[in-house]
């Protein structure tokens, strides 16, 4: 049975009083997006060809073709329900004063788009600039031995949600992200991951190395191995060892990350 996400408990983000930072604006406009979705009123937030010239009551629609109408009464209550989200979440006093941006002569309500796009105006980093810093916390993001696995990769998808938020040209990329996570992996990992990929070869994502580096703790886990530790004497049951885990449970194609060539 697949899971539904009750509306009514999902938090609404304030974008708060003080400085508002490039991430503080852009975690909450991703907050902003996902409530939208979860309320049912995220086209309220782009422009709409089915809004009509000049505001009027939903109820009051006068349309004679049905889905028209109903299309245009949609339009009308998600503007209303996303300008009454906004207004609620803006707690800051510079993004208050956006509202008034907003209001039109034919919507002196206001339309949710124009004060979404006065907020990105305002609030949204521009420039090289912005997108350099976000690489600097890659450069400076390490994975040592006793870190914890999941919080080292919930760094690297905030960084990469980051990044695709300010939706730049030279945004990060995810081969970029790819070899930081390969560069930075403790050398435990390494032997398992560099035979899987030798083996079967994949155009692999950052996803798939968290998905496999948990794997590989959970193999050894289970067969009661510590990660690194072994001798000269057992090297050939360690090999035998992590050949199987190479082998068990995954499947891959495309091009090998290692050596660029085309798995088979």
């Amino acid at each position: 049975m697949s899971e539904t996400v009750d509306s009514k408990a999902v938090p609404v983000p304030k974008l708060a009083a003080g400085k508002i930072t490039a991430k503080i604006y852009l975690t909450w406009r991703g907050q902003l997006v996902s409530l939208a979705q979860i309320k049912g009123w995220g086209m309220g937030l782009n422009v709409n060809p089915n809004l009509p010239a000049t505001c009027i009551d939903w109820m009051q629609v006068e349309e004679e073709d049905p889905p028209k109408k109903k299309l245009i009464e949609s339009t009308l209550k998600c503007n209303a329900a996303a300008m009454g989200y906004l207004t609620h979440m803006l707690v800051n006093n510079r993004a208050i004063s956006c509202i008034e941006k907003a209001k039109t002569t034919e919507y002196p309500n206001g339309l949710a788009h124009l004060l979404l796009k006065r907020l990105d105006q305002k609030f949204m980093p521009k420039g090289s600039f912005k997108m350099s810093g976000l690489r600097d916390q890659l450069r400076k993001l390490k994975f040592k031995d006793k870190d914890d696995l999941d919080d080292f990769f919930e760094k690297i998808a905030g960084i990469k949600n980051l990044s695709v938020q300010l939706d730049q040209m030279d945004s990060i990329s995810k081969d970029e992200l790819v070899s930081h996570v390969i560069t930075t992996t403790p050398e435990k990992y390494m032997n398992c991951i560099k035979k899987v990929i030798d083996l079967n070869g994949e155009n692999i994502t950052v996803d798939y190395l968290e998905i496999l580096e948990k794997e590989i703790l959970e193999w050894y886990d289970l067969h009661n191995i510590t990660l690194g530790d072994s001798d000269d004497s057992d090297d050939s049951d360690d090999s035998e060892d992590e050949d199987e885990m190479a082998m068990t449970g995954f499947t891959f194609n495309g091009k090998c990350y290692n050596c660029g060539k085309d798995g088979s």
